[in-house]
């Protein structure tokens, strides 16, 4: 039996035992590395709920619940680009939130209290998403296309093309293992923690930490480029864009509506 089943197709023997996912992944090449040549050729986005529990700024209220990243990363320099924080899931919304923090330059010291450089910002060459509808939304598909940015998808089942975001993302989650109120990565290294009652951390204040622990990163050597990844970035000519309101309003969902004789009808109201 033994021989019969060593001169089949190892990859006929995955497939019947783990899957058509599983064989694929393990018998079919698999791309490790995008050629990018400068910094915003190719810019990652994705969300992920943080493994942390956090407050509400309303002190009046006890809302606590885990909040969701979206992020921004560079490829060629590995560097954030920016990000949007809160509780909302993920929607067009946080994604227009996070383009408009990461093609705008940044004062830290000025919106989170931090002495902080971040000059890493500037319109993208291309934009390389996952499938998620809150990508696929006219909103963002509109947005790109009116700035002249590319807009990329990541194939259905196929994680490790965006492996960038992905090894990011796990960066920063794994450093929320230390705040009060961490979920941990799983219910088994939570064991016993009461991480909703241990949740002092506010949703600013997160935020705040979020911001130094993206100077942290930047300044730490990257394992793949063997240097830190601010060290990579040299500002590109800046692409003309409008103010960050109009900016962001570009990449915000809208609605049809008809103009009547009474005007526009929108939520029962005119």
């Amino acid at each position: 039996v033994q021989r019969r089943v060593e001169l089949r197709n190892p990859r006929d023997i995955d497939r019947a035992r783990l899957g058509s996912k599983q064989a694929r992944l393990r018998h079919s090449p698999v791309p490790g590395h995008v050629n990018v040549q400068a910094p915003l050729e190719r810019v990652e986005i994705d969300h992920t709920l943080m493994n942390v529990i956090v407050r509400s700024d309303d002190p009046s209220s006890d809302f606590r619940a885990r909040p969701t990243i979206t992020i921004a990363v560079d490829v060629f320099t590995r560097c954030v680009l920016g990000f949007h924080i809160g509780f909302e899931p993920p929607s067009a919304m946080a994604v227009a939130l996070c383009l408009a923090h990461s093609v705008f330059p940044k004062d830290p010291k000025a919106t989170y209290g931090t002495n902080i450089d971040w000059p890493m910002h500037g319109l993208m060459k291309s934009i390389v998403v996952d499938n998620g509808k809150d990508f696929r939304s006219e909103a963002f598909r509109r947005g790109c296309m009116q700035y002249g940015i590319l807009l990329g998808y990541r194939p259905v089942g196929s994680p490790h093309y965006g492996g960038v975001i992905e090894r990011l993302i796990g960066t920063f989650m794994r450093r929320t293992e230390v705040l009060p109120g961490t979920t941990k990565s799983n219910v088994v290294e939570k064991g016993e923690y009461d991480a909703v009652g241990k949740a002092t951390l506010t949703l600013s204040q997160l935020r705040k930490w979020m911001v130094a622990q993206v100077a942290a990163y930047h300044a730490s050597e990257h394992r793949m480029l063997r240097q830190p990844p601010a060290s990579m970035w040299v500002q590109p000519v800046p692409v003309p864009v409008p103010d960050a309101r109009t900016f962001l309003l570009d990449f915000l969902p809208g609605d049809m509506r008809t103009l009547s004789r009474t005007g526009v009808d929108m939520h029962c109201l005119q």
